[in-house]
């Protein structure tokens, strides 16, 4: 929550962390096109990828190909996926009910949850980052929940200093912007094996205001194409 283009920030976190200010870059890193893009061109020699699912990325085949073209993959994961299949070392990590941790919401608000299975050898996600980074001779500190829960409640921003909300264009000469959002249930990989589970899935469907889609000549039922750069969706109206 904290912008890190502004001094203050920066020197907030810094205190939290106990390193110097001057330590923090001031300036924002790859996103997911320009890691991807790095991969590919072998400007990124090796990649760390934990718990994604290529087919959820922003664009699955260059997702690949970025794998394909970093010099060593590593896997935290908890079922077998395209990635693990290139992966050169995978890292099993515990599920969600083996170790206590937290959801974050649209809104930023946290969900904390408790363990609720004990496991003698699964190891939490931040604990396989702190035993690559004691290897890799770099300090990341404590990371039990509660350290790590103690830091983020520090590192709460103030609504004043949170980043401003996006503004989105429309995206047609028609002016209609498509706005969609995961379902929870589709066809990710953490439903391998739980073909029941999966049947309650909702269908796909594209809703439109009665009044876009009268302008557009669209009446209640009938089929539309949604494309976009990597393909196109045929959904019911």
């Amino acid at each position: 929550g904290r912008p890190l283009t502004d001094s203050a920030s920066r020197a907030e976190v810094a205190a939290v962390w106990g390193v110097d200010a001057d330590a923090l870059p001031a300036k924002p890193g790859r996103d997911y096109n320009a890691i991807v893009n790095a991969a590919i061109n072998g400007d990124v020699q090796g990649l760390l990828i934990t718990g994604v699912d290529a087919e959820d990325t922003q664009n699955p085949t260059a997702t690949i190909e970025a794998i394909y073209g970093a010099g060593f993959v590593v896997s935290l994961e908890q079922r077998p996926t395209a990635i693990t299949a290139l992966a050169d070392v995978v890292f099993p990590v515990a599920s969600v009910a083996e170790k206590s941790g937290a959801f974050v919401d649209w809104e930023g608000r946290q969900r904390p949850f408790g363990q609720a299975l004990q496991s003698t050898n699964a190891l939490t996600d931040a604990r396989v980052l702190a035993m690559i980074a004691d290897a890799m001779d770099v300090l990341l500190g404590r990371q039990d929940v509660a350290a790590l829960r103690d830091e983020m409640s520090r590192l709460s921003a103030p609504a004043a200093n949170r980043a401003d909300a996006p503004n989105v264009a429309a995206g047609t000469a028609d002016g209609i912007t498509l706005s969609t959002w995961p379902q929870l249930l589709d066809e990710g990989t953490m439903q391998s094996g739980e073909p029941f589970l999966a049947a309650t899935a909702r269908v796909p469907m594209a809703r439109m205001n009665a009044a876009t889609a009268g302008k557009v000549g669209v009446a209640n039922g009938q089929m539309v194409v949604v494309t976009n750069d990597h393909g196109a969706l045929t959904l019911q109206v």
